[in-house]
Order: C-alpha cells, then structure tokens, then sequence
C-alpha cells in the first residue's frame, strides 16, 4: 500500500507541506527580526483553492479549525477542517486538536482570507479510544463560546452498508489542491466514491476530487440525500492526494460518542473578541506580518523565537505520511 498522508494539529510525526529544515531556521531568523511572513496573502478569488478538483461550497455548516490567534484583529490560519453538528458543536479529526494545551478557533465563511466569524473553542472532546498510532477512533467534539445559528448536518445512526461500495459522495474542506501548495482557506467541495468499507472507517478515491492538506476533519455525506446527513469526516490518505483517503464512518460513533455529548447545555457566551468576524476588522490585519505580528512585537527575543519554532515545527506535521503496514 502507498505511504498514508494526514493532517495534523497534533503531536505525530509528519512532513506538513514538505518544508525542508532551512525554512526552519529563516523564520526563526524573521523572528528575531521583529516580523514573520507566514504565508502569502493572496487576495480573494486569485489562486485560491481548495479540495484537489473541487467547486465552491455553499454550506456554512463546512467550517475551518485553526489555532487561537494571538490578536483579535490577526488573519485566520486553517489547521483542519470540520462540520457544524449542533448549535454550538463541531465534529472534526482527533489528530487535528490532540496538541497538550493548545486553543483553538472555529471559522465560518467561504475564504479565510475574506469576511467570517470566527468562534473560541472553550472545549475539546477526544474520542476516549482515539490511537494516535494506527490513527483509530479519529474523531474529536469542540464546544464552541457561542451558538453559530448555522442549520447542522444531520447524523446517521448505522453504519454504512456493503451497498454503498461504488456510490459516490460529496466531501468538503478548506484544504489546499496538491501536498505542499499553500493555497489553504477556501470552502470548496467535490465528489467522490466509497471503494471499501472496514469497521469505523471506509476509503474513497477520486470522483474526480479528493481531499488533501487542511481538509482533514472536513465532511461528507451522500449525494442522494436531502438532509445532507454526515456519513464521513476525512482522516488520511495518499502522500499525492490523488489516489485513495481513508473517512471516519460517523454512524458508527454517533450513539456511543456524538450524541451524548449533543445533550450537554451550551455554555455561557465567553467569546473572546467581539464584533461579527470574531475579530475588530479583518481588514486591520496589516500585509506582510499575520498571526505572529503581535506576539513578536509584544514578546521578547525569547518568546519570539519558541513562539516561531512551535509555528514551523506544526506545519511540518499537519499532513503526516506513514509507513506501509
């Protein structure tokens, strides 16, 4: 079988976008300098993609994860991907949010890089088996500090059936068109078909699109379907994401783990940031320096470069290719 890739938020060994250990070290030499580029602005609709042959999506439902900003007026950054399940719950990928004491944020909105909300996750749900080895059990809850108003994917409560091997599907994600691109951020979708069912899994391949970086966590669900029941969350795939990418079968976990974690209350609003966008302005986010501008201009030499390092050493895993078994 081919190396397996996989987004990462995690701890695992990965290669993210492939960047070499050179690159490494010139953002930690920016960051001494007082500002970091992390990735290229590229203004909305110019050479911004999403899912390896996919279409603009219209689900708001389809969100972005990415880890809490420093400054509410700093750019979104996409780590994963994930589906609104509830009001104020989001159903993604265990491997995007099992790093120790980090937070998180919630995106909503076609583009990163454009107009959104952005929600802080006040709580996270690991699967109580998740295996960060084998990549079992990949599924983790995030309570959100506010409802989102968004109409949910609906969930199944079986398992898919051996009839469903050949149906296609559509998927979704704000991930990037090919390994190592760096065009993350937009909601795009495309259309893919089961090729084989296991116990809590199946995998798909291209119909024609595929998953790829950053889509890890994103959704699923059958074509047929008028309630755009969520059948799948994407775990992992081909190192090139154009062969095959393994899905959770969500209706396997849906009684055991979803929906009891449904019927827990909403906690009271404690959104960080105020305003619409989660943020003052997305336009008060000043070209050339992002998320770090704040933290390296406010932090000493010291944090500069640990703030820096944990960046760039997270980016190296969010797409994790493992050995054949």
């Amino acid at each position: 079988m081919d190396p397996r890739r996989r987004n990462e938020g995690g701890a695992s060994r990965s290669h993210g976008s492939n960047k070499p250990t050179w690159l490494l070290l010139t953002l930690m030499l920016a960051g001494a300098a007082g500002c970091v580029q992390l990735q290229d602005s590229a203004p909305l609709g110019q050479g911004r993609a999403a899912i390896v042959g996919g279409e603009p999506s219209p689900l708001a439902a389809v969100v972005a994860v990415g880890f809490r900003r420093a400054s509410c007026s700093a750019r979104f950054r996409p780590v994963c991907s994930g589906a609104v399940v509830a009001g104020a719950v989001v159903l993604t990928a265990a491997h995007c949010v099992d790093r120790l004491g980090a937070d998180y944020e919630v995106f909503v909105g076609p583009d990163t890089a454009g107009a959104g909300a952005i929600y802080d996750v006040v709580e996270v749900t690991l699967h109580p088996d998740f295996d960060d080895v084998d990549n079992r059990h990949d599924l983790a809850l995030l309570r959100l500090a506010r409802n989102t108003d968004i109409p949910p994917f609906s969930l199944p409560h079986v398992s898919l059936g051996g009839d469903t091997v050949g149906q296609q599907l559509l998927l979704a994600g704000y991930g990037m068109t090919s390994p190592g691109a760096g065009d993350e951020g937009v909601r795009l979708q495309g259309r893919s078909q089961i090729t084989s069912l296991a116990p809590g899994v199946f995998d798909t391949a291209p119909a024609p699109s595929m998953s790829c970086l950053v889509d890890s966590g994103g959704p699923s669900w059958r074509l047929q379907a008028d309630d755009r029941q969520l059948v799948g969350v994407t775990s992992e795939g081909d190192a090139a994401c154009a062969q095959w990418a393994r899905n959770v079968d969500v209706g396997a976990y849906v009684d055991s783990f979803i929906a009891p974690r449904l019927q827990l209350p909403t906690p009271p609003e404690t959104q960080r940031c105020a305003g619409p966008g989660g943020g003052e302005d997305a336009a008060a986010v000043a070209a050339g320096c992002a998320v770090a501008d704040v933290m390296l201009a406010e932090g000493s030499n010291g944090w500069q470069w640990l703030w820096v390092l944990a960046w760039a050493l997270w980016t190296r895993r969010q797409w994790r290719v493992r050995e054949p078994q």
